[in-house]
């Protein structure tokens, strides 16, 4: 069971992931679109929206191996003896 457990989290995280990172390159081709009709403010906040999704993507990624370990750990400590 706690098996099952860890996949569908490892999964979950992973599906983060690549939703964050879509959404900066979305937010990317939003910014190069109003950037063209030439909407200054807009493009400064969609690029920085696309940093921000990038940051986060990237700080989850790294964290992955360790929240997965702790995870481990943790499932390994509520099984019965």
């Amino acid at each position: 069971v706690w098996s099952g457990k860890k996949d569908a989290a490892e999964a979950a995280l992973w599906a983060a992931v690549v939703a964050l990172r879509e959404r900066a390159e979305l937010a990317e081709r939003i910014a190069a679109r109003v950037e063209r009709r030439g909407d200054d403010r807009r493009v400064e906040r969609y690029r920085a929206d696309a940093v921000e999704a990038r940051r986060q993507a990237d700080q989850l990624r790294a964290l992955l191996p360790e929240i997965l370990a702790n995870a481990v750990a943790a499932g390994a400590d509520d099984k019965p003896a």
